[in-house]
């Protein structure tokens, strides 16, 4: 009795279990409403007016998990350059986590970062010097989000939006669901980009930078409407989503792929690359598919339901 009462004090940290470690990765799916997201695409805001985006850049920082019943783990010193088009597939790190039950985040850079030298960085880090720049320079520091493109009626009237300071890095709050898999967590996100110009008219062109006006609205939109769970479909539920297996994994160009447990429901897969471009699609009928010819590196294999993304799997090709 007395080695069962210290296997369990030795099992709980602050009156909670003390689970497995397991992998977390946040994807962020790219939207412009239900579609993908891409530059040069015509979209329109909530006030009806034509635009298209040729920029959308942002830092998240400060980000942590809510789990297992309320508890949450800091991600510490993590910072994310999102580049749309380009894939959001970050791996988090490893921590003792089961069900993540939210993600809180900010959008910008923490202010203890903000005014540092970013070339005291490593080229590759997020936080070093950019081209196109992210930097504002010693007093501003970074910028938060950089918004650009083309609107108005012949699409021919530029917006510059560059959201920036201090006051201005808010904190997302995301409830989900996504539980271990092999050790692994999903946490996916939809970031519809049409609703970063949420009440921004920019049919006329717009140029604003800092802190204040329409270049800190964006940074509020970023807080108040664009990210949303990914894949919340009622008639599939959070389990059947965990049941599904691809392998194998890693996989070579133009071999077959094999899918288990998939859903009823599911009835298209879809490939695309760290570019965000669509390499493969597939309708499922076979819970078999042939990896097309691509080149080697890490891809996300998008499972459909209602025309919406309800779950991402990591693939390798090589």
């Amino acid at each position: 009795m007395k080695h069962l009462i210290f296997l369990v004090a030795v099992l709980m940290i602050n009156g909670s279990l003390v689970f497995a470690q397991n992998s977390l990765q946040l994807n962020i799916h790219h939207k412009l409403g239900t579609d993908a997201f891409s530059t040069n695409v015509t979209t329109q805001n909530n006030l009806g007016e034509q635009l298209y985006f040729t920029r959308l850049d942002y830092y998240i920082s400060g980000i942590s998990v809510i789990h297992d019943g309320g508890q949450e783990t800091i991600i510490p010193d993590h910072y994310i350059l999102v580049k749309a088009p380009k894939v959001v597939a970050e791996d988090l790190g490893s921590y003792n986590i089961n069900q993540v039950e939210a993600i809180h985040f900010y959008i910008g850079v923490d202010e203890a970062h903000n005014h540092l030298d970013p070339s005291t960085y490593p080229e590759t880090h997020p936080l070093a010097h950019q081209n196109p720049t992210m930097h504002w320079g010693w007093a501003g520091g970074y910028r938060f989000g950089a918004i650009e493109g083309y609107a108005g009626p012949n699409l021919n009237q530029g917006f510059n939006l560059h959201g920036l300071g201090d006051v201005n890095y808010f904190k997302t709050e995301i409830s989900v669901a996504a539980s271990a898999e092999n050790n692994q967590i999903m946490i996916n996100l939809d970031a519809d980009y049409t609703r970063v110009l949420e009440n921004i008219s920019v049919a006329a062109g717009l140029v604003e930078h800092g802190e204040e006006n329409e270049a800190k609205q964006t940074i509020e939109n970023f807080r108040d409407f664009v990210f949303s769970a990914s894949g919340v479909v009622s008639t599939i539920t959070d389990l059947e989503i965990d049941e599904i297996k691809i392998f194998p994994n890693p996989i070579s160009s133009n071999t077959e792929l094999i899918l288990e447990n998939v859903p009823i429901g599911i009835s298209e897969v879809s490939l695309t690359n760290t570019l965000g471009v669509l390499v493969g699609n597939w309708e499922l009928e076979n819970g078999r598919l042939i990896v097309p010819n691509l080149d080697n590196g890490f891809y996300l294999l998008n499972f459909h339901n209602k025309n919406k993304i309800i779950t991402s799997k990591k693939l390798i090709v090589k």
